[in-house]
């Protein structure tokens, strides 16, 4: 099922308390990891804003707390939304390694490759690398969309 805790029995008090610590520890840590993409998306929709002597001490010494709420809110919602209406793990983590396994082993590499070398697309050598990036899209596409579907068709 993807949760280790579902294995053990449930009329168990030490389970249960637990289960508790667990989910108390998963509510009070997300917000802190999600600190590096709360930055990213500040800076995002606000990229030429008076910041610290560097980005990240903004934070630090408390600047915009209300639009620093609102960017972990923006983040955090959706996350636990999603985690209480999906029925598993496994389709975060079959979503997760379509799109990141493909980003990271096809699509990345050649990006970079084709933005570092300042190659045209036209050149001959560079085809390859094209064929690698749509390649990944294809890919990369197709499984994503056989996950979704997975959710909504059942296989006999």
């Amino acid at each position: 099922t993807g949760n280790i805790l579902l294995s053990y029995p449930e009329d168990d008090i030490f389970i249960d308390i637990i289960k508790v610590l667990v989910a108390i520890s998963i509510i009070l840590t997300f917000p802190t990891v999600l600190f590096p993409s709360r930055v990213s998306l500040d800076n995002i929709i606000f990229p030429d804003k008076d910041i610290a002597p560097h980005p990240w001490l903004q934070y630090f010494i408390g600047k915009d707390r209300l639009r620093t709420m609102i960017a972990t809110a923006m983040l955090i919602v959706p996350a636990y939304i999603l985690s209480i209406t999906l029925p598993g793990v496994t389709i975060v983590f079959s979503l997760t390694g379509s799109t990141a396994s493909t980003c990271c082993s096809y699509l990345f590499p050649g990006w970079f490759y084709l933005k570092l070398s300042e190659r045209s697309w036209k050149d001959p050598r560079s085809w390859p690398v094209i064929l690698l990036l749509v390649f990944g899209l294809i890919f990369g596409t197709i499984s994503t969309v056989i996950i979704i579907l997975d959710l909504f068709i059942e296989v006999p």
